[in-house]
């Protein structure tokens, strides 16, 4: 693996798995100060907390934001956290990554502030309403780190309008859900101390940095690529001409009973991105849940839009394909220098490890970055069998109701899959690079 470019921008992360909310912010805080000796304030921080901690994010926010001088803080909520090479879930957890980024704007907003796009929103608009409170007006704009409650920001309009205010398709949208919550007013976000419980933050980085943004899947197709030719918004009603239901039914009845096994933790359906393509591969669809069934109508129910002509590929969820293709990505992020930061967000309801042993996402890309290598520690491989050594990047993130990140010149959002943006320096030595917005995959 490459060495690391010498760096001005630092990251330093650190997991707390404290009870107590302030025993939790002074380890983070500890753990940091031992990463970053020497970084007197942070320009930037994301603060991922468990539900547990939920009541006392206030207090956690302000205490990390006094203690490290951390100029913009992002909090969000999630059913699970991840740092350190481990994830927590069902129980408390406090994943903090900070950053110090001399000549990195940092550009924070609330999405209940943005103009509110309509169903005649162009790239126009967009760039007219949208692009100056992103703070995507700029033509170095390297990122945008979005985070939004479930309940209460529809993201089929604003996710596009977002996209669409952009000074070009390499600057990567990342980001999720909020997935702590179980109803509306349940959630929790928090930006620059002010607590949330509805409504969406984000920041905005341009200048010197670069960001690369991959999607790892984490679901496997199987059945014919079927054309909608009927459908009502969320609800398909035909599929290659045929009641919807039905069709669905045979490729369901056409699986080896151990296929049909997986069916169990749910069916869903990929949507492809491209249609102009000749033939469809793993990353050329958008994985959607299915809701349920209307035998009588011969309908299917799903958690999005769909349009005549589109067409789908019915997907399970996998591990092997969820294992290979995380692997694919880490593989390509290891030929480049080593990231100073790693922000890893993955689907709450993603099987990517071995059964009965989770936590898979969160050691496989310490490892795949670990200057120190087990044979077993392959991003791709099994579980590790030996602690991540200290020498990683920082990482952090946190388990998401809906994640956000770009595939070729798009901007979706995902399910079952994990978004992991790689933050490094722009050097001088490569003047062509940052001249450039960033690459996405694909």
């Amino acid at each position: 693996m490459p060495e690391a470019a010498e760096s001005s921008i630092r990251f330093a992360s650190a997991l707390s798995t404290r009870r107590d909310a302030s025993a939790a912010a002074d380890e983070a805080c500890d753990r940091v100060r031992s990463r970053a000796p020497g970084v007197d304030a942070f320009d930037f921080g994301l603060l991922c907390i468990t539900a547990g901690h939920g009541p006392q994010a206030a207090d956690i926010e302000r205490a990390i934001r006094e203690r490290l001088g951390v100029r913009s803080m992002l909090t969000v909520a999630g059913s699970g956290v991840l740092g350190d090479g481990l994830q927590v879930r069902g129980a408390p957890g406090a994943s903090l990554l900070v950053g110090s980024l001399p000549g990195v704007d940092v550009h924070a907003f609330r999405v209940q502030d943005l103009p509110r796009p309509s169903a005649e929103t162009d790239a126009d608009w967009s760039l007219e309403h949208l692009a100056a409170p992103l703070g995507l007006d700029r033509p170095d704009a390297r990122c945008t780190i979005l985070m939004t409650d479930p309940y209460s920001v529809p993201m089929t309009r604003l996710l596009p309008a977002i996209a669409d205010a952009r000074p070009g398709p390499g600057v990567p949208i990342i980001g999720g859900v909020a997935s702590a919550g179980r109803g509306p007013g349940q959630n929790v976000l928090a930006l620059n101390g002010a607590v949330m419980h509805a409504g969406g933050i984000g920041v905005t980085l341009s200048g010197p940095i670069g960001v690369d943004a991959d999607v790892s899947q984490g679901c496997l197709g199987f059945g014919p690529t079927m054309v909608v030719t009927g459908c009502r918004e969320n609800v398909l009603l035909e599929l290659g001409g045929r009641r919807a239901f039905d069709a669905v039914r045979e490729a369901v009845v056409g699986l080896s009973p151990d296929q049909r096994t997986r069916l169990s933790s749910g069916l869903f359906i990929g949507r492809v991105i491209n249609e102009y393509k000749d033939r469809f591969g793993r990353d050329d669809f958008l994985i959607r849940g299915v809701r349920g069934f209307d035998e009588d109508a011969g309908a299917v129910l799903t958690d999005d839009f769909f349009r005549v002509g589109q067409t789908i590929r019915l997907h399970y969820r996998d591990t092997q394909t969820a294992r290979e293709d995380l692997g694919m990505v880490l593989d390509r992020q290891r030929l480049r220098p080593k990231p100073a930061g790693v922000l890893v967000i993955p689907c709450q309801g993603r099987e990517a490890g071995p059964a009965g042993m989770p936590g898979y996402d969160a050691s496989a890309v310490a490892n795949a970055f670990a200057d120190r290598r087990h044979g077993a520690d392959e991003a791709k491989g099994g579980m590790p069998i030996e602690p991540v050594s200290d020498d990683v990047p920082a990482i952090a993130g946190f388990e998401a109701a809906g994640e956000i990140g770009p595939i070729g010149d798009g901007v979706h959002m995902h399910t079952q899959s994990a978004v992991i943006a790689s933050f490094r320096a722009l050097r001088e030595a490569h003047d062509d690079e940052s001249s450039e917005q960033v690459s996405t995959k694909k």
